[in-house]
């Protein structure tokens, strides 16, 4: 309850500022089209294609943003894909057993890519990251290796990695970072070097399993341990779990300041403060086995064990300062089951809106002064929307039980 009224509070001494998700009014998951087979593992795309890899039965393309999916395997001998990136226009696949494969014609054909001082082949190949013209590869059991030349030729970079099960990477900045079955390591130099980056992770045995970024904020989320934060380049960490109702995170992404969670069996969980508070986001999703999620453009796009491909459109995040209305007295704030408020003069349609853009309950007054019930209404943290002739405002409120 405490944490709760700090929230609140820390709210209006910024002046208000409520920062939360925009999205349509009756905006839901959606169920993409695609007789897919095996879980759908990751995603990669520009912007007019889309992938998919899966656990059995290779990559789907989609050209008009998963509307529609062909399958692409034509050279791909491997069919159980974890990990795929782009670079320009060439596409790559990180396997199981056959290593690396490229594509330089949107997925038409696929051929091998493991040579060099390492050969991945035989390698599973869980995760990839590019920076410019650099690929890095994350393996189970080989570390990271990376290619300068599209994949053409691969260069292991161990050096004091620790644990070579690495599962994830991201990049925050010129920051490497790589999430093992020890932890996380850092790289300041693409890779050359590593160091340990585990001050705050849990003891317990754990792996990374997904990392995100949002502005220099860098998010880890964690098999059993949740989601942890990072404000200060992987430095120290933190854990960042409140309102989250599961400790398995199987994937992460953001859109601007929104950072999305994908769980196993859970479903997926949007934080809009920066990981302080997580909320449900699972309207119109019926499948909560959640393996991979990405954000293309205002588009969140989930893939399930469930070989089944999920989007959210139209999710932005915004800042609703500028229309805050700071005359308006709520009391009591917080709210139990009823709150009053005063200084609305006019006819007004008010609603309460909830962390990701849903109406939970819907008033019309005309009163200046009128009490309204929030029985039943989770507790939380919400925006009052406040609609009349002359526009709209926003002030923050509080229900607690």
């Amino acid at each position: 309850m405490n944490h709760v009224y700090l929230l609140f509070v820390r709210m209006i001494l910024i002046g208000g500022l409520l920062s939360c998700v925009s999205t349509s009014l009756h905006a839901q998951w959606k169920q993409c089209s695609g007789s897919f087979v095996g879980e759908v593992t990751c995603f990669t795309g520009n912007s007019t294609l889309l992938y998919v890899g899966t656990s059995t039965s290779g990559i789907y393309r989609s050209t008009d943003d998963g509307a529609n999916w062909s399958q692409v395997n034509q050279g791909l001998t491997d069919q159980k894909v974890h990990a795929l990136a782009m670079i320009g226009s060439i596409v790559f696949a990180g396997t199981d057993f056959d290593g690396l494969f490229r594509s330089p014609d949107s997925g038409a054909t696929w051929t091998v890519a493991n040579e060099g001082r390492i050969h991945l082949l035989n390698i599973d190949v869980h995760s990839m990251v590019t920076r410019e013209n650099l690929l890095f590869a994350g393996s189970i059991g080989g570390g990271v290796s990376r290619s300068i030349d599209l994949a053409e030729n691969w260069t292991p970079v161990n050096t004091k990695l620790g644990n070579e099960y690495v599962h994830s990477l991201g990049l925050l900045g010129s920051k490497l970072f790589a999430g093992t079955e020890g932890g996380v390591s850092r790289s300041n130099d693409n890779g050359v070097s590593w160091e340990a980056a585990n001050t705050g992770l849990p003891n317990t045995p754990t792996y990374v399993t997904s990392f995100a970024v949002s502005g220099t904020t860098i998010f880890a989320g964690t098999s059993d341990s949740g989601v942890f934060r990072s404000n200060d380049n992987g430095d120290t960490w933190e854990e960042a779990n409140g309102g989250l109702p599961t400790k398995n995170i199987t994937s992460m992404t953001a859109i601007g300041s929104t950072i999305f969670a994908g769980s196993r069996d859970a479903g997926v969980f949007l934080s809009s403060d920066n990981g302080n508070n997580w909320a449900p986001f699972t309207t119109g999703l019926q499948h909560l086995n959640i393996t991979s999620l990405y954000a293309k453009g205002s588009t969140l796009y989930a893939g399930t064990a469930l070989a089944s491909v999920w989007k959210y459109e139209k999710i932005t995040s915004v800042s609703e300062s500028e229309n805050t209305a700071q005359d308006i007295l709520i009391t009591p704030n917080p709210a139990g089951t009823s709150f009053t408020i005063t200084g609305i003069d006019g006819a007004n349609h008010l609603e309460l809106i909830n962390s990701i853009g849903m109406t939970i309950r819907a008033w019309n007054v005309e009163s200046s002064v009128c009490t309204l019930d929030v029985a039943g209404v989770p507790a939380g943290v919400y925006s009052l929307r406040i609609s009349t002739a002359t526009g709209m405002r926003h002030t923050p409120i509080v229900v607690m039980h």
